[in-house]
């Protein structure tokens, strides 16, 4: 067995002994949620410049502020903009969801449209770069598209999607906070019934299960799901690999005696911190495993198998996920 795939082996490993243990402690839902009304005033400067423009962007698609609201027992911060039309039956929202952890502050903005239909079925637009780890209610359709920026864009891309509906769109309903807890029930409900979560008692909180957890560590270790893209690929491709692959092949022939070894290392470590740089900054999240595993792709194309090189592409990781966190941070304080 090589020893970059003992190296990713032994990751992985330590990734689920620690990973299931730490989901299932952490990952709860609620019954209910229980709400909080807020005014614009109360947003921090940040949100408030973030919801702004979105409000800007909804009014010209003909959408009104109809509520602001969080959702105050969940895990994570968050802020939510409710959004309706006269000339539409569903609703828009905005949310914008603040995760405090031990390594970074990173934050999630999405956008999402959402029509019923006459029939009971729900279709749900979003540009969250996130993917579902628990299941979707049946008849429910969530269509993701991460890469979508502009608001009009994304309602453009919902809209062609109803016309595949059988059923008209059902009359939108005014009691809006009373919807999302009779919503939340049902979907709690099903989730237990796919094994995902369980109740507890003494917390009366829904907990995520093992295999919630092995879903969950799943999702991390798949570099195509969140905020992957075409071009965000293509992108990472050519930096964490053509980047130092060129890179070593261009100053080999001047890393050789009678120059010493440190130079090479030396050189080899700064194309590899550039590399995981520009990845940390490209991504918002898995930039860890991405940059490991781009990392060893030159290495084994140019046939370098000591222990020590392998260094290489756990810098890049490293370097990768600190960029990635600092960025987070600085969104947060912009």
């Amino acid at each position: 067995m090589s020893t970059a795939l003992t190296i990713f082996l032994i990751t992985v490993v330590l990734i689920f002994v620690r990973g299931i243990p730490a989901i299932r402690r952490t990952v709860f839902l609620p019954l209910e949620f229980e709400f909080k009304v807020v005014k614009r005033e109360e947003l921090e400067p940040h949100q408030q410049q973030f919801f702004t423009d979105i409000e800007r962007q909804l009014h010209a698609l003909g959408y009104e502020l109809e509520k602001i609201f969080r959702v105050t027992n969940l895990p994570n911060a968050n802020i939510t903009y409710a959004f309706s039309s006269i000339s539409d039956s569903g609703r828009c929202y905005a949310t914008c969801i603040t995760a405090l952890n031990a390594q970074a502050t990173t934050i999630q903005n999405y956008i999402e449209f959402v029509n019923e239909f006459t029939d009971g079925t729900v279709l749900t637009t979003r540009n969250s770069s996130a993917s579902d780890v628990l299941a979707h209610l049946p008849g429910h359709t969530v269509k993701s598209c991460p890469g979508v920026t502009d608001i009009s864009a994304l309602r453009h891309k919902h809209t062609e999607q109803m016309t595949s509906f059988r059923a008209v769109p059902a009359s939108r309903q005014d009691n809006l906070l009373d919807l999302l807890n009779e919503k939340q029930r049902k979907f709690c409900d099903h989730q237990v019934k796919c094994g995902l979560l369980e109740w507890k008692d003494a917390d009366r909180l829904f907990y995520a299960t093992t295999r919630c957890a092995l879903r969950g560590i799943a999702n991390f270790l798949n570099p195509f799901a969140d905020n992957f893209t075409p071009l965000r690929g293509l992108s990472a491709v050519l930096a964490g690999i053509g980047f130092p692959l060129l890179g070593m092949i261009a100053v080999s022939p001047y890393l050789g005696p009678p120059y010493p070894e440190a130079l090479a290392i030396a050189v080899h470590l700064a194309l590899y911190g550039a590399a995981g740089a520009y990845l940390g900054h490209l991504f918002s999240g898995k930039t860890f495993i991405w940059s490991f595993l781009l990392g060893m792709v030159p290495l084994m194309a140019l046939d370098h198998s000591l222990p020590y090189m392998y260094v290489y592409p756990c810098l890049m990781a490293c370097t990768a996920n600190w960029v990635c966190n600092i960025k987070a941070k600085f969104m947060k304080q912009a």
